[in-house]
Protein backbone atom coordinates (compact mmCIF):
# COMPACT_ATOMS: atom_id res chain seq x y z
CA UNK A 1 0.00 0.00 0.00
CA UNK A 2 1.48 3.36 -1.07
CA UNK A 3 1.05 5.80 1.82
CA UNK A 4 1.71 9.04 -0.07
CA UNK A 5 2.00 10.18 -3.68
CA UNK A 6 5.74 10.62 -3.46
CA UNK A 7 8.78 8.90 -4.91
CA UNK A 8 12.46 9.21 -4.10
CA UNK A 9 15.61 8.66 -6.14
CA UNK A 10 19.33 8.49 -5.62
CA UNK A 11 21.98 7.65 -8.17
CA UNK A 12 24.98 5.37 -7.94
CA UNK A 13 27.32 6.53 -5.16
CA UNK A 14 29.56 3.56 -4.39
CA UNK A 15 31.96 5.82 -2.49
CA UNK A 16 29.11 6.42 -0.03
CA UNK A 17 28.00 2.78 -0.04
CA UNK A 18 24.97 3.10 -2.32
CA UNK A 19 23.77 1.67 -5.57
CA UNK A 20 21.09 3.57 -7.52
CA UNK A 21 17.78 3.45 -5.68
CA UNK A 22 14.15 4.41 -6.18
CA UNK A 23 11.59 4.47 -3.37
CA UNK A 24 7.80 4.90 -3.42
CA UNK A 25 5.14 5.99 -0.95
CA UNK A 26 7.24 7.51 1.85
CA UNK A 27 10.60 9.04 2.74
CA UNK A 28 13.12 6.28 3.41
CA UNK A 29 15.21 7.40 6.40
CA UNK A 30 17.89 4.80 5.68
CA UNK A 31 19.36 7.29 3.24
CA UNK A 32 19.35 10.45 5.36
CA UNK A 33 18.06 12.19 8.46
CA UNK A 34 14.42 13.23 8.11
CA UNK A 35 14.96 16.53 9.93
CA UNK A 36 17.63 17.45 7.38
CA UNK A 37 15.20 17.12 4.48
CA UNK A 38 14.73 20.52 2.81
CA UNK A 39 11.52 21.00 0.85
CA UNK A 40 11.47 23.32 -2.18
CA UNK A 41 8.04 24.43 -3.40
CA UNK A 42 7.44 23.84 -7.10
CA UNK A 43 6.53 26.96 -9.07
CA UNK A 44 5.13 25.01 -12.01
CA UNK A 45 5.58 21.47 -13.24
CA UNK A 46 6.34 21.76 -16.94
CA UNK A 47 7.35 18.15 -17.49
CA UNK A 48 10.01 16.84 -17.57
CA UNK A 49 11.03 19.78 -15.35
CA UNK A 50 10.24 20.48 -11.70
CA UNK A 51 10.86 24.21 -11.40
CA UNK A 52 11.71 26.05 -8.19
CA UNK A 53 12.91 29.53 -7.25
CA UNK A 54 16.65 30.12 -7.59
CA UNK A 55 18.41 32.77 -5.50
CA UNK A 56 21.94 32.38 -6.89
CA UNK A 57 24.03 29.93 -8.87
CA UNK A 58 27.67 30.20 -7.78
CA UNK A 59 30.69 28.90 -9.62
CA UNK A 60 33.95 29.54 -7.75
CA UNK A 61 31.97 31.81 -5.37
CA UNK A 62 30.89 33.97 -8.31
CA UNK A 63 27.21 34.38 -9.12
CA UNK A 64 26.82 33.57 -12.81
CA UNK A 65 23.02 33.55 -12.84
CA UNK A 66 22.14 37.25 -12.89
CA UNK A 67 18.52 37.79 -14.01
CA UNK A 68 17.86 34.02 -13.83
CA UNK A 69 15.47 33.20 -10.99
CA UNK A 70 14.33 29.69 -11.91
CA UNK A 71 16.06 26.33 -11.63
CA UNK A 72 14.61 23.05 -12.84
CA UNK A 73 15.30 19.50 -11.67
CA UNK A 74 14.89 16.70 -14.19
CA UNK A 75 15.49 12.96 -14.25
CA UNK A 76 15.57 12.92 -18.05
CA UNK A 77 18.98 14.56 -18.53
CA UNK A 78 22.39 14.03 -16.89
CA UNK A 79 23.71 17.54 -17.68
CA UNK A 80 23.66 20.94 -16.02
CA UNK A 81 22.20 23.14 -18.78
CA UNK A 82 23.20 26.75 -18.31
CA UNK A 83 21.92 29.69 -20.40
CA UNK A 84 24.62 30.69 -22.86
CA UNK A 85 25.28 34.09 -21.31
CA UNK A 86 25.84 32.47 -17.91
CA UNK A 87 27.93 29.67 -19.42
CA UNK A 88 30.36 32.25 -20.82
CA UNK A 89 31.00 33.37 -17.23
CA UNK A 90 32.12 29.82 -16.39
CA UNK A 91 34.53 29.85 -19.34
CA UNK A 92 35.87 33.20 -18.20
CA UNK A 93 36.48 31.94 -14.64
CA UNK A 94 38.32 28.87 -15.94
CA UNK A 95 40.46 31.05 -18.23
CA UNK A 96 41.40 33.24 -15.25
CA UNK A 97 42.66 30.09 -13.53
CA UNK A 98 44.98 29.50 -16.52
CA UNK A 99 43.24 26.24 -17.35
CA UNK A 100 43.50 25.03 -20.94
CA UNK A 101 39.79 24.54 -21.73
CA UNK A 102 37.83 24.40 -24.96
CA UNK A 103 34.31 23.80 -26.21
CA UNK A 104 33.75 20.96 -28.68
CA UNK A 105 31.42 21.03 -31.68
CA UNK A 106 28.88 19.23 -29.47
CA UNK A 107 29.10 22.05 -26.91
CA UNK A 108 30.94 19.85 -24.40
CA UNK A 109 33.49 21.74 -22.31
CA UNK A 110 36.74 20.01 -21.40
CA UNK A 111 40.11 21.03 -19.92
CA UNK A 112 43.54 19.49 -20.41
CA UNK A 113 45.33 19.04 -17.09
CA UNK A 114 48.45 17.26 -15.85
CA UNK A 115 46.74 15.35 -13.04
CA UNK A 116 43.27 13.94 -12.42
CA UNK A 117 42.98 16.33 -9.51
CA UNK A 118 39.44 17.44 -8.63
CA UNK A 119 40.72 20.06 -6.19
CA UNK A 120 41.82 22.46 -8.94
CA UNK A 121 38.16 22.95 -9.93
CA UNK A 122 35.63 24.89 -7.82
CA UNK A 123 32.41 23.79 -6.17
CA UNK A 124 29.02 24.72 -7.58
CA UNK A 125 26.57 26.21 -5.08
CA UNK A 126 22.86 26.30 -5.90
CA UNK A 127 21.33 28.82 -3.50
CA UNK A 128 17.65 28.85 -2.61
CA UNK A 129 15.68 30.58 0.12
CA UNK A 130 15.41 27.28 1.97
CA UNK A 131 19.06 26.17 1.84
CA UNK A 132 22.26 25.96 -0.22
CA UNK A 133 23.06 22.85 -2.25
CA UNK A 134 26.75 22.19 -2.88
CA UNK A 135 27.93 20.14 -5.84
CA UNK A 136 31.60 19.21 -5.84
CA UNK A 137 33.77 18.70 -8.96
CA UNK A 138 33.52 14.99 -8.24
CA UNK A 139 29.85 15.21 -9.25
CA UNK A 140 30.14 17.35 -12.40
CA UNK A 141 33.51 16.25 -13.87
CA UNK A 142 34.79 13.13 -15.56
CA UNK A 143 38.49 12.45 -16.04
CA UNK A 144 40.03 10.36 -18.77
CA UNK A 145 43.72 9.90 -19.57
CA UNK A 146 44.83 11.49 -22.85
CA UNK A 147 48.40 10.21 -22.78
CA UNK A 148 51.15 9.42 -20.30
CA UNK A 149 51.54 13.09 -19.28
CA UNK A 150 48.04 14.57 -19.36
CA UNK A 151 44.36 14.08 -18.56
CA UNK A 152 41.14 15.47 -19.97
CA UNK A 153 38.52 16.78 -17.53
CA UNK A 154 35.09 16.79 -19.18
CA UNK A 155 32.30 18.92 -17.71
CA UNK A 156 28.72 17.76 -17.33
CA UNK A 157 27.83 21.44 -17.81
CA UNK A 158 26.70 22.60 -21.23
CA UNK A 159 25.34 25.86 -22.70
CA UNK A 160 21.60 25.94 -23.31
CA UNK A 161 19.27 27.85 -25.59
CA UNK A 162 16.76 27.95 -22.73
CA UNK A 163 17.55 31.40 -21.33
CA UNK A 164 15.10 31.68 -18.43
CA UNK A 165 16.21 28.78 -16.22
CA UNK A 166 19.14 26.61 -15.19
CA UNK A 167 18.41 22.92 -15.68
CA UNK A 168 19.88 20.63 -13.03
CA UNK A 169 20.22 17.10 -14.36
CA UNK A 170 20.93 13.85 -12.58
CA UNK A 171 24.57 14.75 -11.86
CA UNK A 172 23.27 17.53 -9.61
CA UNK A 173 21.26 14.92 -7.69
CA UNK A 174 24.13 12.46 -7.16
CA UNK A 175 25.08 13.61 -3.62
CA UNK A 176 21.45 13.67 -2.52
CA UNK A 177 18.46 11.50 -1.79
CA UNK A 178 15.72 13.43 -3.61
CA UNK A 179 12.01 13.08 -2.91
CA UNK A 180 9.35 14.27 -5.35
CA UNK A 181 5.98 15.02 -3.73
CA UNK A 182 3.26 14.81 -6.35
CA UNK A 183 0.49 15.89 -3.96
CA UNK A 184 2.05 19.05 -2.48
CA UNK A 185 4.14 19.78 -5.58
CA UNK A 186 7.46 20.06 -3.81
CA UNK A 187 10.93 18.55 -3.95
CA UNK A 188 12.69 17.34 -0.80
CA UNK A 189 16.45 16.90 -0.78
CA UNK A 190 18.91 15.66 1.80
CA UNK A 191 22.55 14.69 1.53
CA UNK A 192 23.12 10.94 1.59
CA UNK A 193 24.39 9.35 4.75
CA UNK A 194 27.97 8.14 4.67
CA UNK A 195 26.94 4.58 5.50
CA UNK A 196 30.45 3.23 5.04
CA UNK A 197 32.13 5.75 7.32
CA UNK A 198 32.44 3.16 10.12
CA UNK A 199 34.66 0.85 8.04
CA UNK A 200 37.97 2.64 8.70
CA UNK A 201 37.40 2.17 12.45
CA UNK A 202 36.47 -1.49 11.97
CA UNK A 203 39.57 -2.10 9.84
CA UNK A 204 41.84 -0.42 12.41
CA UNK A 205 40.35 -2.45 15.28
CA UNK A 206 40.73 -5.63 13.21
CA UNK A 207 44.38 -4.93 12.45
CA UNK A 208 45.10 -4.22 16.11
CA UNK A 209 43.41 -7.50 17.08
CA UNK A 210 45.38 -9.51 14.50
CA UNK A 211 48.60 -7.86 15.61
CA UNK A 212 47.82 -8.64 19.26
CA UNK A 213 47.06 -12.31 18.52
CA UNK A 214 50.11 -12.64 16.31
CA UNK A 215 52.34 -11.03 18.93
CA UNK A 216 51.03 -13.27 21.70
CA UNK A 217 51.50 -16.38 19.57
CA UNK A 218 55.20 -15.59 19.11
CA UNK A 219 56.01 -15.09 22.80
CA UNK A 220 58.55 -17.70 24.07
CA UNK A 221 57.27 -20.17 26.68
CA UNK A 222 59.04 -22.55 29.04
CA UNK A 223 59.36 -26.33 28.65
CA UNK A 224 57.33 -26.70 31.84
CA UNK A 225 54.54 -24.64 30.27
CA UNK A 226 54.49 -26.88 27.21
CA UNK A 227 54.39 -30.04 29.40
CA UNK A 228 51.46 -28.62 31.34
CA UNK A 229 49.41 -28.28 28.12
CA UNK A 230 50.46 -31.60 26.62
CA UNK A 231 47.75 -33.89 25.27
CA UNK A 232 47.73 -37.69 25.61
CA UNK A 233 48.67 -38.10 21.95
CA UNK A 234 51.55 -35.66 22.33
CA UNK A 235 52.71 -37.48 25.48
CA UNK A 236 52.76 -40.87 23.71
CA UNK A 237 54.70 -39.41 20.78
CA UNK A 238 57.21 -37.80 23.12
CA UNK A 239 57.79 -41.03 25.04
CA UNK A 240 58.18 -43.05 21.83
CA UNK A 241 60.75 -40.61 20.53
CA UNK A 242 62.58 -40.69 23.85
CA UNK A 243 63.00 -44.51 23.65
CA UNK A 244 64.73 -44.39 20.24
Amino acid sequence: MIKQMIFGVSFNQKSRGYESIMTFGEVDTRYGELDLLSWLPIENDTLPYWNFHLSDFLFDNTNISSNISTAAVTLADPFFRIPTRAFKNIEKILAEKDLNCSLSKDNVLSCNVLLNDYSIFPDIVVKTKERDFIVSPYDYLYFERRNITSWKATFMIVPSEIDDRIVLGTNFLRPYYTVFNCENLSIGMMRLKEIYNIWPSIIIVGLVFVYAVYSVSLEPVSYTHLRAHETIRQLVCRLLLATK
